[in-house]
């Protein structure tokens, strides 16, 4: 059966026909009876998949008190009671469930309603209704001592539907204004609801709803751009400050940039200068760390620094040299030495009495000394270069070429054989 959600007003003389009714007499705890009570009839609607109470039909008692409403084919149905403002002493709502059925028959329910339990201060929400914020009740003042129960809920839509539905959230004083996401709930919601009942002892329940639409947090807001610090050279490291935000943010991306590339982020504010920047200006491009709670912020870029510049030469950290014995006959090689700087290409040039002694070359390159270098000097000149950097030119010490050393005769020579006519002898040289 479709069940239509639409108020309807129904006299309590009307019903005439055969359609199943419900009524009754509507009193105050003193047995008088309470004319102007609004009553609604509300329904489930399992057959239309709601999930909670909605009003079908209304109407107000009498002069008598007496009220009359129609009942639906559901299996859940209620009464809400509320009576007049105006009512003296104040008069509590009240709800009345009643049997449903596919097939309702008339009943009669008579209602007393329960003393009025009236705030001196109303409750309130206190906080900022909006995502990621929390928001607490405020109960007010009573006459008497009083508890509260709390049901948190947020009511909303099936993204690229009409079906509404709610969901409860939480059932303490205060609660976190949840996030709109369908992620994480099936629906994006619209509002956030605490439905409060307030009891005292010989009282009815005080009954209220507050509701309110969050919204997002505000976007920070830069009202001071970021400000470079440090020496635009290769190799040397810039800071960032991240300058002046509305709302404080405490984190921070920092994209930076050579020109109009993009060389890389940090969470730190710090950046090494690579290479890649030589010949342009830095800057950076700071935006805050912002949860979905709140508006996305718009980055704030600062002012360019000056143009990057080569990084320092770099330095031996053991000198080059050259390893062999600076005599007549032997070899003399190069040895590079250690540098402080990674990926370095090295080329030597050899010098023969402060001369180029051959063009610049590869340093595995020897050289083998004869009589005619006798006296003669020789160093090697080291050139180094690595990208970003200004190259280096270290020599070694210079070597001056003695005589080779004389022979020494170590194992003296012999004859081997027998002395004697017609015999042969064998000499050695010896060593």
């Amino acid at each position: 059966m479709l069940v239509v959600i639409a108020s309807a007003t129904i006299a309590p003389g009307a019903g005439a026909d055969d359609s199943p009714t419900v009524s009754g007499t509507v009193t105050a705890p003193s047995g008088s009876v309470v004319p102007g009570t609004t009553v609604l009839a509300q329904s489930m609607c399992l057959y239309s998949e709601c999930e909670d109470y909605r009003t079908y039909a209304t109407t107000v008692t009498d002069s008598a008190g007496l009220y009359r409403v129609a009942l639906v084919e559901d299996a859940y149905l209620r009464l809400v009671l509320q009576p007049p403002a105006t009512a003296s002493p104040a008069l509590a709502t009240s709800t009345v469930y009643l049997s449903g059925s596919s097939h309702p028959t008339s009943a009669v329910r008579d209602v007393r309603l329960s003393p009025g339990l009236v705030p001196t201060t109303s409750p309130s929400l206190q906080g900022v209704c909006q995502y990621g914020k929390t928001l607490t009740v405020d109960l007010g003042a009573w006459p008497v001592d009083v508890s509260a129960r709390y049901r948190w809920s947020i009511y909303g839509h099936t993204q690229g539907s009409d079906n509404s539905w709610t969901k409860e959230v939480g059932v303490g004083q205060s609660v976190v204004v949840p996030l709109s996401s369908s992620e994480e709930f099936g629906f994006v919601y619209r509002d956030l609801k605490l439905d409060l009942t307030v009891s005292a002892p010989g009282y009815g329940d005080y009954t209220s709803v507050l509701s309110c639409a969050p919204t997002f947090q505000p976007r920070y807001v830069a009202t001071s751009p970021p400000v470079i610090s440090g020496d635009p050279t290769v190799g040397q490291y810039l800071t960032a400050d991240p300058g002046v935000w509305t709302g404080s943010p405490t984190q921070f991306t920092y994209r930076w940039y050579a020109g109009s590339k993009y060389v890389g982020t940090s969470t730190n504010g710090r950046k090494l200068v690579t290479p890649l920047a030589v010949g342009q200006v830095m800057t950076v491009s700071v935006l805050p760390v912002s949860g979905a709670e709140r508006e996305a912020p718009s980055p704030s870029v600062s002012a360019p620094t000056t143009t990057v510049a080569l990084g320092p030469a770099p330095v031996p950290v053991k000198a080059p040299s050259l390893s062999g014995a600076p005599r007549v006959g032997n070899t003399l090689k190069v040895d590079k030495g250690y540098w402080n700087l990674p990926d370095y290409q090295t080329t030597c040039a050899w010098f023969r009495d402060g001369k180029p002694d051959g063009p610049v070359g590869a340093c595995d390159t020897v050289r083998v000394l004869s009589a005619a270098d006798y006296g003669h000097r020789y160093l090697v000149q080291v050139h180094l270069t690595t990208p970003g950097y200004q190259p280096a030119v270290v020599s070694t010490a210079e070597v001056t070429v003695l005589a080779g050393l004389p022979a020494v005769n170590t194992v003296p020579p012999k004859i081997d054989g027998t002395a004697q006519v017609g015999r042969i002898l064998v000499a050695t040289s010896g060593t």
